[in-house]
């Protein structure tokens, strides 16, 4: 789902949007994953409380 709202939002560029594109190297057996985020702050959906931390934010997707 993150993929297809990333590739939406890249296509559409909606004014006022601001969401963080972010990745996690560990998620499915190290071939990792990235997700959907209205915050900077990591809080990674595939660890859990496990490793709640783990991972960075690749891109800002922002239109003005």
């Amino acid at each position: 789902v993150s993929t297809v709202m990333y590739d939406l939002l890249k296509a559409l560029q909606p004014v006022g949007v601001k969401a963080y594109y972010q990745y996690c190297p560990m998620a499915f057996e190290d071939k990792g994953a990235y997700w959907l985020s209205a915050t900077d702050s990591i809080r990674n959906p595939y660890f859990g409380n496990k490793m709640l931390r783990c991972g960075e934010n690749k891109e800002v997707l922002e239109w003005k």
